[in-house]
């Protein structure tokens, strides 16, 4: 169902702030419903997933870090496309 991508920064969005208010074991079948039902176009939908993975692995490390560790700098190494993504949805985690 997924079309060559296209960056959509309002599904990834959007998947991120899926992952933030649900589990990931929740959400992952509602992409291809999302796809079915015309919610994200075809070439949205791995961006959807994409931010919906991201997301909720920033969720499940935030977990595991303290107040006091959460103040720190964090080092991100990789693409600029991916390391933005990280930076997208760690800023939408706070």
């Amino acid at each position: 169902m997924m079309a060559e991508a296209q960056w959509s920064p309002d599904a990834f969005q959007q998947g991120v702030d899926d992952a933030r208010n649900d589990d990931l074991e929740n959400l992952l079948f509602g992409v291809r419903t999302a796809g079915l039902m015309d919610r994200f176009p075809a070439c949205s939908l791995a961006d959807y997933l994409s931010g919906m993975l991201i997301g909720a692995e920033v969720k499940a490390g935030l977990r595991r870090f303290s107040e006091r560790d959460a103040r720190q700098s964090i080092s991100m190494l990789g693409s600029a496309q991916l390391t933005q993504r990280y930076a997208i949805t760690i800023a939408t985690f706070g």
